[in-house]
């Protein structure tokens, strides 16, 4: 049987490397959360918490509700080169890790290709996430904008206007897709 105790240890034991925080409390002063984000944590005993954001993508990621519904624990807080939302879950195999970056707002709006994605993704992006990947690929969901790239940037050919409108946008096991 897992305890909370085991949930806290598989997280620090992970994110050796960033500030966890388990609990709004602990979430030190001058960290501005979204609002969707202030209620997070782990529990066994009552329905995980994760941004409401997630329910107005449900025809778009129902896998990733079901995925909510059946075998995530919680959310906590990582705190390192960036303010990112861990999603834990558990499964026959063990606990693994999806990480979400902050909504993007103003100027993340004008840079890059944002501008270029499909518009229900770029209100994701702007409600739930900049981001959402597996941990620790950072694969398999939609890409930070500042992971995505042209795929003329990523062409040797000499000529490589047939690649001019390709945007990487979601890494999966199986590659890449572009929009």
């Amino acid at each position: 049987m897992i305890t909370l105790n085991d949930l806290c240890q598989g997280v620090k034991g992970a994110f050796s490397d960033s500030i966890i925080c388990f609990d709004r409390k602990e979430v030190p002063p001058g960290i501005i959360l979204p609002k969707s984000w202030e209620q997070f944590g782990l529990s066994l005993e009552v329905s995980p918490v994760y941004p409401q954001g997630w329910r107005s993508f449900s025809n778009e990621f129902p896998s990733v509700i079901a995925l909510f519904n059946d075998s995530l624990l919680g959310t906590v807080l990582l705190l390192g080169d960036k303010v990112e939302l861990l999603y834990v879950f558990h499964d026959a195999s063990g606990f693994y890790y999806y990480v979400g970056g902050m909504p993007i707002e103003g100027g993340g709006i004008e840079n890059g290709e944002f501008k270029n994605l499909p518009g229900r993704l770029q209100d994701f992006y702007r409600e739930v996430h900049d981001g959402y990947t597996f941990y620790p690929a950072r694969s398999m969901g939609p890409q930070s904008l500042s992971d995505q790239s042209r795929v003329s940037n990523l062409v040797d050919e000499e000529d490589d206007s047939f690649a001019e409108t390709g945007l990487q946008c979601f890494q999966t096991a199986a590659g890449t897709l572009l929009r």
